[in-house]
């Protein structure tokens, strides 16, 4: 009899068993993922719609609760390459699901970032089951299992590719371009080579022909569609296309019409027939070299203030613009109303306009030749002056360097032979020794910034004598330099342009015009000599006491 109740209590036991795996299942929320690589849609085993079907009959089957149905077209080979792979991780790890349905492992991974992943999900019990047609992966079980599957996927790939490169490299070796030909040729599909496409081929031709012959691209390129009816291979969705400018200047310089073809930036001798010589098409290249390229783009007209200004009423950059009219461009500086809780209404204005305040501000600078002369005279003096004090200023301080480290040395020799205590000695010392740090620190500074303020003044009053010069008849980065130099702000306002000038022009600009009317009223016409002399002695008096000590002070320009 006991028999009977052990096989019944089995029997008991594994249904009860049952029972609760699948109440276990049911529980579990699964998130089917299909996937098929980018490359060749025709090449899959299985295809999403076909994978998605059948994971769909086997969660029927099973009750499974699929709460996310996750599909891409996406090689799984490099990592981090797959959104919708992230996304199904990311709502693993969330919590917001516990397993995966899937056809196969492989469609979950073909690299070894993305399997460490899984295998790591799966082993905490983060991913509490990997359900695929054929075989279920618990966490329970051993982790050789999976990493054998996914390994397998990965080296499948490995594998696929070095064979692929093989290939490619042996079809390369023997003359035979992998890929598609350009137009005028085509793929034999019997003899598996290029051959020459006999409608397109004499076409092409007559086009190198019509370049050597001295013809622009644009005049070739009309031939062609014009005259000679050109239109690209007609395929099922695209083609029947005439040739466009971009197309024949990449053909008259492609090497592939000449026999050869680039493969990883060599030159390779190819096995299909040239239409053109080679020394014919470097004939056309050198050609080509003096026409714009096609891919290029069209010359803009430049810029030349945008970004150097600010609007006056909400402070956001000034921006240009380019308007044709009439096939002539004009150009417009406005602001960039970026602030979009700020209604601003200045108007635009021309560069013409702007210019012209520019040129109109440059003058407020410019020098009177004999006052630059003379002022070059004074400057010079004031140099030998500061130069001489200079010198004098330097022989006093090396001195008194001198005369304090002798004086540390009487007061060691006072202290070593009991002449003062610690105290006295200590007091007295540290006396010397601050007039000592005082005396270096001024001496430094004295020889490292030797009087060179007269000559960077005579070469900055010549700068700003031929600034408006410089900016009629200068480029744009030389118009701009000029601008950003003599003014460190600018703010344009109902399209007048105001200028804050940078600090060293602020006394040429405070003081210039009071010492020019000055100057002008000291010099009649036809003065005698020493009116003159008089003249010019005045002049420097007021250009040393008013103006020079208050630009000595400001900063020079760069250079």
């Amino acid at each position: 009899m006991r028999r009977p109740v052990q096989f019944f209590s089995s029997c008991v036991q594994q249904v009860a068993s049952f029972k609760f795996w699948e109440k276990y299942m049911k529980e579990l929320r699964y998130v089917l993922y299909a996937r098929k690589s980018s490359e060749g849609n025709e090449r899959q085993v299985q295809s999403i719609d076909d994978q998605t079907h059948e994971m769909e009959r086997l969660a029927v089957t099973y009750g499974l609760n699929v709460i996310a149905i996750e599909s891409e077209s996406k090689s799984a080979k490099s990592p981090y390459v797959r959104p919708v792979f992230e996304r199904v991780m990311k709502m693993i790890q969330a919590g917001e699901a516990d397993a995966i349905l899937c056809w196969s492992v492989d469609r979950l991974s073909r690299n070894a970032v993305d399997s460490g992943l899984i295998s790591h999900l799966l082993q905490n019990e983060v991913i509490k089951e990997i359900r695929t047609y054929s075989r279920l992966y618990l966490p329970t079980d051993n982790a050789l299992v999976l990493s054998v599957d996914t390994g397998s996927a990965n080296q499948y790939v490995r594998d696929l590719s070095m064979n692929t490169k093989r290939g490619l490299n042996s079809k390369v070796d023997k003359g035979h371009y992998p890929g598609t030909p350009p137009a005028g040729y085509k793929n034999d599909l019997l003899t598996q080579t290029i051959v020459l496409d006999e409608v397109r081929a004499p076409l092409i031709r007559e086009a190198f022909d019509k370049m050597l012959a001295g013809a622009t691209i644009n005049e070739t390129m009309n031939y062609l569609n014009d005259i000679r009816g050109y239109r690209s291979i007609q395929h099922k969705h695209s083609g029947g296309n005439q040739m466009i400018r971009t197309t024949l200047y990449n053909i008259l310089r492609n090497p592939f019409y000449t026999g050869y073809f680039m493969w990883h930036g060599e030159l390779r001798q190819g096995s299909h027939p040239p239409i053109i010589t080679f020394k014919e098409q470097q004939i056309i290249v050198n050609r080509l070299q003096g026409e714009p390229s096609p891919r290029a783009k069209d010359e803009k007209i430049p810029l030349a203030y945008r970004g150097l200004m600010k609007c006056g009423e909400c402070e956001c950059l000034i921006t240009g613009e380019i308007k044709y009219k009439k096939g002539k461009a004009y150009t417009y500086y406005h602001c960039t109303h970026r602030k979009k809780n700020v209604v601003c209404k200045q108007p635009a204005l021309t560069e013409l306009e702007l210019e012209e305040q520019v040129i109109n501000e440059l003058g407020l600078y410019n020098i009177h030749p004999k006052f630059l002369e003379w002022a070059e005279d004074a400057l010079k003096e004031l140099d030998e002056t500061e130069t001489t004090q200079s010198s004098k200023d330097i022989d006093s301080r090396s001195s008194s360097l001198g005369r304090i480290n002798s004086e540390l040395k009487e007061l060691l020799g006072m202290r070593t032979r009991g002449l003062i205590d610690d105290n006295e000695y200590l007091e007295q010392k540290m006396v010397l020794l601050e007039e000592l740090e005082s005396n270096k620190s001024k001496l430094k500074s004295l020889k490292s910034n030797p009087c060179k303020g007269a000559k960077e003044t005579i070469t900055l009053l010549n700068f700003i004598r031929k600034a408006q010069d410089k900016f009629n008849g200068g480029q744009i980065s030389e118009r701009r330099e000029l601008i950003t130099m003599f003014g460190q702000k600018l703010d344009l306002l109902y399209k007048e342009l105001a200028f804050t000038p940078v600090s060293w022009l602020i006394p040429i600009k405070e003081n210039y015009s009071t010492l020019e009317r000055q100057f002008l009223a000291l010099e009649p016409l036809n003065s005698p000599n020493q009116q003159i002399e008089k003249q010019k002695r005045t002049s420097e008096e007021v250009l040393k006491s008013t103006w020079l000590r208050r630009l000595d002070s400001n900063q020079q320009p760069r250079s």
